[in-house]
């Protein structure tokens, strides 16, 4: 169920903007997990689609087929090795995009501002180390049986 919960909050946060960076006195440069957006006069508010945002998605999909795995009854290894893949791919993700935040933060191009979308995907980044964990405890016990 957790990895459900993940999977969700992972995909929420990617629609909400990671971080917003000042390029000019009214216009700004925005990231979310799928689009990098230009704002502001002489900007045209023009909009970029990311790729990066496809391996979020199929983390979120390996997930998701894992705790539907693991809720059906015969399925439970293959269940937890899905739960572990996905929970890994989404921990990778996570310090890619947070790698990302802090370089536009460090940078002295212009005022740039977190967003509400890293602060949700730092927390599903947390409960997928504890996917991660839960399903090599799993994997343990049923190697043990």
């Amino acid at each position: 169920m957790l990895g459900l919960v993940t999977a969700v909050l992972a995909l929420v946060a990617s629609v909400l903007p990671y971080h917003r960076t000042e390029i000019t006195a009214d216009g700004a440069l925005e990231y979310t997990g799928w689009v990098q957006r230009f704002t502001g006069t002489g900007l045209g508010g023009e909009a970029v689609v990311l790729v990066h945002g496809v391996a979020l998605l199929l983390a979120c999909a390996v997930l998701v087929a894992g705790a539907v795995a693991v809720l059906a009854s015969g399925a439970r290894p293959f269940g937890l090795a899905l739960l572990a893949t996905g929970a890994g791919m989404l921990v990778c993700y996570v310090v890619f995009v947070t790698a990302d935040v802090v370089s536009a933060v460090s940078q002295e191009f212009g005022a740039t501002t977190v967003g509400p979308g890293t602060w949700l995907l730092a927390l599903a980044g947390l409960e997928s180390v504890t996917v991660l964990l839960l399903a090599f405890r799993g994997v343990a016990r049923t190697d043990r049986a």
